[in-house]
């Protein structure tokens, strides 16, 4: 594309995964923002989509036109209209409006089938402390969690709570053997529903779940 347009390209950022929800959490996005504000010889940002410079909708817009201003363009490869003209930085507002709605449909729908998989007493995050995930890459009802050398020290803290040890004495004790919680966080530890075969989850706010 540079080629075609006789461009010089002076630097290359991204090669690394970066979710486009946010920009202001994107250190290649910001790499490259601040790259362009130091260079005054640059006049373009070419991406392949305007979806991969951002999905932020009126964020976006705002950044665009704040390079614009410095007399830098964004162009498209796949989306190659002439955005010097009033229809055709509309175009580019419409279609990174469309990205951030594309990102809120997926966004919501992932949201909705993790609500499921947990009303069904399936558990969708990282596995709780004390254990480990077998089949961390597969599906949250295919997932096997099993108990570790931690799990097993968390195990002896439930039993050393019940014959009224302090937490600082279960912390002492247990060290040793993999406990890697403070004692003032234990107490949260032990409350911890998962531990007793239920699913709390801020997901499903006031909810407990049988887990599986």
């Amino acid at each position: 594309y540079a080629g075609s347009k006789k461009l010089d390209i002076v630097a290359r950022f991204g090669g690394t995964y970066e979710s486009a929800q946010s920009d202001d959490d994107r250190k290649e996005f910001q790499r490259m923002l601040a790259f362009v504000s130091k260079n005054k010889n640059i006049s373009k940002i070419v991406v392949y989509t305007l979806d991969r410079f951002s999905r932020t909708g009126s964020q976006a817009s705002n950044t665009i036109e704040n390079l614009r201003k410095k007399g830098v363009d964004v162009k498209s490869v796949q989306q190659d209209f002439d955005t010097s003209s009033p229809s055709g930085q509309m175009m580019q507002v419409m279609l990174l409006a469309a990205a951030q709605m594309d990102n809120n449909m997926r966004r919501d729908k992932c949201v909705t089938g993790m609500q499921e998989k947990l009303r069904q007493g399936y558990w969708v995050n990282l596995p709780p402390k004390g254990y480990t995930n077998q089949n961390k890459n597969q599906a949250a009802n295919k997932h096997k969690l099993v108990i570790n050398n931690e799990g097993k020290a968390i195990a002896k803290a439930f039993e050393m709570r019940a014959k009224g040890y302090s937490y600082t004495e279960i912390e002492q004790k247990l060290k040793p053997l993999g406990l890697t919680t403070k004692e003032n966080h234990i107490g949260s530890l032990l409350s911890n529903p998962f531990y007793a075969g239920y699913i709390s989850n801020k997901l499903i706010p006031g909810e407990i779940v049988k887990g599986k």
